[in-house]
Order: structure tokens, then C-alpha cells, then sequence
């Protein structure tokens, strides 16, 4: 067995659960393919609505939320500071970050990890494996800019 392909893995959570909040139906089928693939074990739950998506961290727990600053910036700002507040194991990462755009860095305060533009395919998903295997770890610390 490949351990570093496995060390995602959770022992009493076969299956990781990863949260994506975007409103960019398109890019979610894109990477749902790359995933199955990669880590067909992932969990992807996907939500449009910022408002929806924490209603579904209120009732369900995720290991990881990935969301995207543009849509955070326009609907909530203070998005990651509720995941923490609900859900302080969950590891928080934003997405899609303009490093020009202070009201992009704005709405990615209190994500862990922030993934600037443009997005690289590998790096993200190295960036998804790292924010999974901290979540044992996960605190409201201050954000790793990838």
C-alpha cells in the first residue's frame, strides 16, 4: 500500500469529507473528475449558497471546507470565522485569492491555508492532503498563503 496516498485517511472515517462552497458548477464537475481518480476514497459535497453551506456544517461534519473568496466576499465575509466557531476541528481553506485584491484577502481571513490565482491543479491538490492531515491540528490560526 502506497502510504502516502493513504495517510489522508482517518481511522473511523474511511472517508474523508471535504465541503466546497462555490458558486462555479463547471469548475466542481472539473475537479470532482480529478478527484475520483486521485482519492476515490473523498467525500465531495459541493454548495452554491454560503448560507447553505452553513446549514450543512451545523448538521453534518466535514474535515475539510474549501471555499471560494469571490463568493465569501460577496456573500460573507466572516464565513471561515462561523466554520471555526462551529466546527473548530474542520480545516478551512480559501480558494481563488487575488493577491491585488484586499477584499479577496479580506473575506479568506480565518482560513488556514489561502490558495492565490492562478490555480495550479498538483499544488492544489497537495494543498487539499496538507489541510486534511492537519485537521487533528486545526485551530484558528493565522493563514498559510500557498
Amino acid at each position: 500500500m502506497d502510504s502516502a496516498r493513504h495517510s489522508h485517511v482517518r481511522i473511523g472515517s474511511p472517508r474523508p469529507r471535504f465541503l466546497f462552497v462555490d458558486d462555479d458548477t463547471i469548475a466542481f464537475r472539473s475537479l470532482r473528475r480529478m478527484l475520483a481518480t486521485l482519492r476515490p476514497r473523498w467525500r465531495l459535497v459541493w454548495e452554491g449558497n454560503v448560507a447553505r453551506a452553513l446549514e450543512l456544517l451545523l448538521a453534518e461534519e466535514f474535515d475539510v471546507v474549501v471555499a471560494d473568496a469571490q463568493l465569501l466576499q460577496l456573500d460573507n465575509p466572516v464565513f471561515f470565522h462561523a466554520v471555526a466557531h462551529h466546527s473548530p476541528r474542520t480545516s478551512r481553506v480559501a480558494h481563488s485569492v487575488v493577491r491585488s485584491s484586499p477584499a479577496h484577502l479580506r473575506s479568506a481571513r480565518g482560513a488556514q491555508r489561502v490558495m492565490m490565482q492562478p490555480l495550479d491543479a498538483g499544488e492544489f491538490l497537495v494543498m487539499l492532503d496538507q489541510a486534511l492531515g492537519e485537521r487533528s491540528r486545526v485551530s484558528s490560526s493565522t493563514a498559510r498563503v500557498c
